[in-house]
């Protein structure tokens, strides 16, 4: 039974460390009395900070040279991690895929061709490809046409009927989130991140959406996302899936990031009215999305296809925009990978676990692996587990791949516009992580004289001021930049 909870670059003049100032070892070492001073000092501000009272905070930061521990504060406290829990599922695919790796997106044709009449079945395989787009299934259209074929039967199907029944949402995810582009379904088709955006003008009625869902039926006999002028703003999500968006007119522009409830529908569509602008026209039997191929005997001729970037680059796309999609399609290609390593019963993040478990010496269990992306309520992992995750990346072969995919503080990514006057402007290569009443850091600091040290700053259960709380870890953090 599926768990669901229900709730409530800018450029700045700074000098980010090159690759190879970061793996420097000539820095001196820490000495005990600096690490005491600093310890005081923080424990100190800890204490103090208003914007912390109540909240669980859990810290560790330590040399990266020899894994020394500069300071901890409840190292061994499990907390929601939220987006930092992407350090461990881009560790884990890096380990089962490599940096090569690519995902790819396929499609086939099964059947018998007379002159411009083809007689079977067109059959799309996502291959659980996060960056696969509109303009890629207009293209796979455009070569279908290319080979000839001006009338088609049977069923244009897109990928399989299972793949699209199984469950599009992780066990603990909110389902307030559910109508957002941040927390789309998740499934083996991706199309556009599975994401649409809305825009209202100013004044106007009409509302225009990318890409235009409007040919597309979902299981209500509607489009998957309506649209309606109505006194007060509203989005939900019906008990079907559609979504449905509700505003007034506005004297301002509005924009909404929605989720696209049905991929599948929509690439069905998609392909079908592109062919039809080609000039190849579907027989009068009504295509359909599911069912059996009645060619099935026939062997399938891949005539498309379109790959992903490499492991490498998708990391850095995952990391910088803290993208949801990409980490969820990350864990589940590399637990396919991997699948010899955990059995059917084991749970379906087993092989991620087990890897953890083997490779960093962690403890995982099974309770506290809910998803990949760290939007699942459930996610737990100590800010000691963090900074061994971010230690076993630094001192393995494929340092740089992580390291350069990580934000920079104040320079990029979802840190661009963060910590902006403190000392770990440009120091900071991190990944954020937020949920509601959770705000997370972890990476990597590169300090004026000790090298680089290894953190992660984590607080839950926590209710105070967002900025005095970036204030606070941008000022404590720096302690190790500027200490001499």
């Amino acid at each position: 039974m599926r768990a669901i909870v229900f709730g409530i670059c800018t450029a700045f003049a700074v000098a980010s460390p090159t690759f190879a100032q970061a793996t420097d070892t000539s820095a001196a070492p820490w000495s005990a009395a600096e690490r005491a001073r600093i310890g005081v000092q923080l424990d100190a501000a800890l204490a103090q900070a208003p914007t912390l009272h109540g909240a669980h905070v859990g810290i560790v930061v330590r040399d990266a040279r020899d894994g020394t521990v500069l300071y901890a504060k409840n190292p061994d406290d499990y907390l929601r991690p939220a987006s930092t829990m992407k350090l461990l599922t881009g560790s884990y695919a890096l380990g089962v895929l490599g940096a090569d790796d690519r995902f790819r997106s396929t499609l086939s044709l099964r059947g018998e061709r007379s002159g411009d009449r083809f007689v079977g079945s067109i059959r799309l395989d996502g291959g659980s490809n996060p960056f696969l787009t509109t303009a890629d299934l207009q293209d796979a259209a455009n070569t279908i046409v290319a080979r000839g074929i001006r009338h088609f039967t049977d069923r244009v199907t897109i990928d399989s009927a299972a793949d699209r029944d199984a469950d599009p949402y992780r066990d603990g995810w909110t389902v307030d989130d559910f109508a957002y582009a941040y927390a789309p379904p998740i499934a083996p088709l991706i199309v556009d991140e599975n994401a649409v955006s809305l825009t209202l003008p100013a004044g106007s009625t009409t509302v225009t959406m990318v890409p235009d869902l409007s040919m597309v039926r979902s299981t209500c006999a509607r489009a998957p996302i309506a649209f309606t002028i109505a006194p007060v703003e509203s989005v939900r999500v019906l008990r079907c899936g559609a979504i449905d968006v509700r505003a007034p007119r506005a004297e301002r522009e509005m924009h909404w990031h929605l989720a696209n409830p049905d991929p599948f529908a929509y690439a069905h569509a998609t392909l079908v009215a592109r062919m039809r602008d080609l000039g190849a026209l579907p027989d009068a039997a009504s295509p359909g999305t599911d069912g059996m191929d009645d060619a099935a005997a026939l062997p399938a001729e891949t005539i498309w296809h379109v790959d992903s970037p490499p492991l490498a680059e998708t990391l850095r796309r995952c990391f910088f925009p803290s993208d949801n999609v990409i980490a969820e399609m990350l864990l589940q290609r590399a637990i396919r990978r991997d699948a010899r390593r955990a059995g059917a019963d084991d749970g379906p993040f087993a092989a991620e676990r087990m890897w953890a478990n083997a490779a960093l010496g962690l403890q995982l269990t099974d309770d506290r692996i809910a998803d990949g992306s760290g939007m699942s309520q459930y996610d737990r992992l100590s800010a000691r587990e963090l900074a061994t995750i971010l230690a076993f990346a630094w001192n393995a072969p494929a340092r740089a791949t992580i390291f350069d995919a990580l934000p920079v503080a104040g320079v990029s990514g979802t840190l661009a516009d963060q910590y902006l006057g403190t000392p770990i402007v440009g120091r900071a290569h991190a990944k954020s992580g937020s949920l509601s009443h959770a705000n997370n850091l972890a990476g990597y600091l590169e300090t004026n004289a000790h090298g680089t040290v290894i953190f992660a700053f984590m607080v839950d259960d926590w209710v105070g001021d967002p900025d005095a709380l970036l204030a606070l870890r941008g000022t404590l953090l720096g302690r190790f930049v500027t200490a001499p």
